[in-house]
């Protein structure tokens, strides 16, 4: 199994539009992705948690409106990490820790890659580095347990 993407660039500009559509539909994806792994269906689940990253991804590359608050902002960095933890899990039950381990390289460049447009938002900006180190191999171990269903809103 590798890791690959599922979104065209035509949806993801769309969610970047629509992040209000896009975050009912990232909580959607992540339920469904929940439904298939209680159903032992492991392929099916690592294909609706990726989407729902990828949506995760496009949400928080999205420009903000200026009535954004900074909770909505930081809720959808926490999405984000969160969706990346339990992509990386889904690929470590089906045995492939490469991917698992490029899932949460590819997410630690993007948050970073982010940091300095919040530099005048120091809340945003702590958040961020806490999620990247969060990310970081040597955080925690990474158990490969079924039980990760960590709840994404």
């Amino acid at each position: 199994m590798s890791y690959r993407t599922y979104l065209n660039p035509e949806q993801k500009k769309w969610l970047q539009q629509h992040p209000e559509e896009a975050r009912e539909q990232r909580t959607e994806l992540h339920h469904q992705a929940q439904n298939f792994q209680l159903q032992v269906d492991q392929t099916n689940t690592v294909e609706y948690a990726s989407r729902a990253l990828e949506t995760a991804h496009a949400i928080i590359l999205a420009l903000h409106h200026p009535h954004s608050s900074s909770q909505t902002i930081a809720e959808d960095f926490i999405a984000y990490g969160a969706l990346t933890v339990y992509l990386a899990a889904r690929y470590q039950d089906s045995g492939d820790s490469q991917a698992a381990e490029q899932v949460y390289a590819d997410s630690q460049q993007q948050l970073m890659a982010l940091t300095p447009l919040f530099a005048t938002e120091p809340e945003i900006a702590t958040l961020l580095q806490s999620i990247v180190h969060g990310l970081s191999p040597a955080a925690s171990p990474r158990p490969n347990s079924g039980d990760s269903t960590v709840q994404v809103h």
